[in-house]
């Protein structure tokens, strides 16, 4: 995992970051969540954290854990660098409920920048929250990193192949996602308020909110962690 310098101009940058770690390792065939799993002299929790941990612009980081999982993230993080700074919640049934109460948890101003990632991309870089933070802070109201797709893409329904897609359209979605702490809270609070849980991410949210969404490059090494060999990935 790449390491920050402290010397790039974003790293002073103010903002906040929520990690959601709400996985039980269900589906991961293991004993604890995937998030708990040994990377190296770490955990996959810790080194997520460690990476935002890395900005002196951080003001709030919140780590949003199932609450079943509470005690073992207080356990692994206890130890992390700047602490104080990190506040452990409880989240909630699904992804779109742990994300909205991680944004509730926010003290910082509601102007502040916000990073959302997933606490199973173990491996992400600087470079790359740099990349996010620079283009909400230029204006943008919800950017996210894309990876484009080498493969044929096509539509199925019923097991037959309907048509193929156009893979110069598609894209894989990856995180930090970046948002303004306002808008992304308040869109988060309309959707819960009507009952739609439906979002597997907080952008998807912002689009069917009528919000412009802005993909910049991803990072081929910033991957999720789904099954156990995910993680002899580097």
């Amino acid at each position: 995992m790449k390491t920050g310098t402290s010397i790039h101009p974003i790293d002073t940058a103010a903002f906040v970051a929520v990690i959601v770690s709400g996985g039980t390792g269900r589906r991961f065939g293991s004993s604890k969540p995937k998030q708990f799993s040994s990377l190296a002299d770490q955990t996959v929790l810790s080194c997520s954290v460690n990476a935002f941990c890395n900005f002196t612009g951080l003001q709030e980081l919140i780590i949003v854990s199932h609450p079943d999982w509470l005690d073992e993230t207080r356990k692994i993080l206890k130890d992390t660098i700047r602490t104080g700074q990190i506040k452990i919640v409880a989240g909630g049934e699904f992804r779109q409920d742990s994300s909205r109460l991680g944004l509730e948890a926010i003290t910082s101003s509601d102007s502040i920048p916000v990073l959302i990632h997933d606490a199973v991309r173990p491996w992400i870089s600087t470079e790359l929250i740099h990349s996010i933070l620079a283009a909400v802070l230029s204006g943008c109201c919800a950017v996210i990193p894309v990876l484009s797709t080498h493969d044929s893409m096509v539509m199925i329904r019923n097991g037959i192949v309907t048509e193929y897609i156009d893979r110069s359209e598609i894209g894989h979605v990856q995180t930090p996602q970046g948002f303004f702490l306002n808008v992304i809270r308040k869109e988060h609070r309309r959707a819960f308020a009507s009952g739609k849980r439906h979002f597997t991410d907080d952008a998807s949210l912002m689009l069917a909110g009528g919000y412009p969404v802005m993909a910049i490059p991803g990072d081929p090494l910033n991957k999720k962690i789904t099954v156990p060999g995910d993680l002899n990935s580097s």
